[in-house]
């Protein structure tokens, strides 16, 4: 890897930036991304997670460059200033909550609100690995949604694969999660990353899971958590110490020769 070629990192958030195990983002990770910025390296988030439910602690406490959310549906410059939005149709959504509802599977949606479909024993493992603490359950009314998630334990892929013009992945032991065809992070870094002037892959990137594998691929250096699942490890050019263990920081510390 030449350093002198990565313009830019990219942090995907749970398992990742947000220690999902002490509940936490770790000071020092904050602030060796601030000294990477400081060297001139843009720093930006590629998550799964909308923009409405980036509410975690210490999150804004860097300035961040650029944002990927809702896995590479909207685009953020600095500030927070919008680049690109798409969103499945109603007409898809509607396809998607019936099928659902057919087979009992419990979807957990992200729009203006957060709501659930239903309550169970699952989607409370569910809202308690993610820490989310809305109650509100209703049905699909129309309206837009940037987050769509399966809550199950099993593999519910086949159900949905007759609906066209979807991005369908199991991210998780508990959820699959369905976005836009072809919107991905590595798409959401592509456009962010020529809009900046430089080429799609100058980058390094930190992920965890099956949602991470299109942008670890595409970057010069794309790092892998110690905790992340086995796929994840497979494509990666170098697997850190977990989330937990303060792997980010860690791992830029070495690279960059950062003394914090």
């Amino acid at each position: 890897m030449d350093k002198n070629n990565l313009k830019a990192a990219f942090f995907d958030i749970d398992g990742t930036l947000y220690d999902l195990k002490n509940k936490k983002i770790h000071g020092s990770t904050i602030k060796i991304i601030r000294s990477i910025q400081n060297k001139g390296i843009k720093a930006a988030i590629a998550s799964s997670r909308p923009l409405e439910t980036m509410t975690i602690p210490h999150l804004w406490d860097i300035e961040w460059d650029g944002l990927i959310t809702s896995n590479g549906q909207f685009i953020f410059e600095k500030n927070q200033k919008l680049i690109q939005k798409k969103v499945l149709s109603s007409y898809k959504l509607n396809q998607i909550f019936n099928i659902a509802h057919d087979h009992n599977i419990p979807i957990y949606a992200v729009g203006k609100y957060e709501f659930f479909t239903q309550t169970n024993k699952i989607v409370d493992e569910f809202k308690q690995h993610f820490h989310l603490n809305t109650n509100r359950i209703e049905k699909y009314s129309g309206q837009e949604i940037y987050l769509l998630t399966l809550i199950s334990s099993g593999n519910v892929i086949p159900l949905f694969s007759n609906i066209k013009g979807i991005e369908i992945s199991r991210n998780g032991l508990l959820n699959t999660d369905i976005f836009v065809e072809n919107c991905t992070k590595a798409t959401g870094i592509s456009t962010l990353m020529k809009k900046w002037g430089f080429n799609s892959n100058e980058y390094l990137c930190f992920g965890d899971s099956p949602s991470d594998i299109s942008m670890i691929k595409q970057a010069s250096f794309g790092v892998a958590m110690g905790n992340s699942d086995k796929n994840t490890k497979k494509v990666a050019d170098y697997i850190c110490p977990p989330s937990y263990e303060n792997g980010i920081a860690r791992t830029l510390n070495t690279l960059f020769d950062i003394t914090l």
